[in-house]
């Protein structure tokens, strides 16, 4: 019969004579699962999202142009691709709620919330026609291909922003919504989260714009406490205007920026000699470069 001290101390040297144990790669290696968890009343977005012409300005209702692997325009920093129908401002607006919806649970794990609670949320109606609009959106987000560069072209997102879901068409209980749709989104997009590289968006003055360019501006300087100055055929090209002629844009422009000054989100804006708009938000400290007289016109 073996003795079993023996094996013991058999079963240590042959440990010690090994060397120490290596630790699994997963073990030492940290990669976040869940997005930063911000109020109710706010909505989180990768500023790279916002600050390019990936979610545009055009109407909704208007015809939609299929993009292969086309360069969008964008800020310096960073250089963003798609492929698949453009994206404009409704299928942002469903972006956001479903990451909001997702932000107290692991990004791999399924959203579960019923189509009328997804249409109320967006602010929609729930007729047929509502909920089939719903899943075109859905189905835009899931099928358009992005690749997003980065961080000197060292890293990147490549992917869809929803990975698949589930859906019911307008016969579901409108009454009660209890009928749950299941959406996936890419974990991976959890790296368009890091470090301060989102903004946090208010809902309630969002909700009250009714121009499409309104709703991209908004977007757009929320990602800059200070914006700074940008010219007419700056912000038309990076909010992906169809607009052929510059002077339409910049009447349009003009109507927009009103209507985020009457929101209480601008505290003026103007557009100078050399074409150039600036903005001062209601909260903001004077644009870096702004002559003393020039800040005291926008602000008066």
């Amino acid at each position: 019969m073996s003795d079993p001290l023996k094996l013991v101390r058999d079963l240590a040297e042959r440990a010690m004579a090994a060397g120490p144990r290596a630790e699994p790669a997963h073990a030492t290696t940290h990669t976040p699962t869940q997005m930063p968890f911000w109020p109710a009343n706010v909505r989180g977005m990768p500023n790279v999202l916002l600050r390019c012409a990936i979610f545009n300005a055009n109407n909704p209702n208007a015809a939609r142009i299929q993009m292969k692997k086309e360069k969008l325009a964008s800020l310096e920093n960073f250089e963003i691709v798609f492929s698949g129908e453009d994206l404009r401002q409704d299928e942002s607006n469903l972006l956001e709620e479903l990451l909001h919806l997702a932000r107290d649970t692991v990004l791999s794990e399924r959203i579960e919330v019923s189509g009328y609670a997804l249409l109320k949320r967006l602010g929609s109606g729930t007729s047929k026609k509502d909920y089939a609009k719903l899943v075109t959106m859905l189905e835009r987000l899931q099928s358009g291909q992005i690749t997003l560069k980065f961080d000197g072209q060292r890293k990147g997102f490549t992917g869809s922003l929803v990975r698949k879901f589930l859906w019911r068409d307008g016969a579901e209980n409108t009454t009660t919504g209890k009928t749950k749709w299941i959406i996936y989104l890419e974990p991976e997009i959890i790296q368009l989260f890091s470090g301060d590289d989102y903004t946090r968006l208010g809902v309630e003055l969002r909700q009250k714009l009714k121009l499409e360019l309104s709703k991209w501006l908004y977007n757009y300087y929320h990602t800059h406490a200070q914006p700074y100055p940008h010219s007419v055929a700056t912000i038309h090209r990076l909010c992906g205007s169809q607009a052929k002629q510059l002077f339409h844009f910049r009447a349009n422009l003009r109507k927009a920026l009103d209507e985020l000054k009457s929101i209480g989100f601008l505290a003026d804006w103007r557009i100078d000699e050399k074409d150039n708009v600036h903005v001062v938000r209601v909260s903001s400290k004077p644009i870096a470069g702004t002559s003393a007289a020039d800040q005291a016109r926008l602000t008066a």
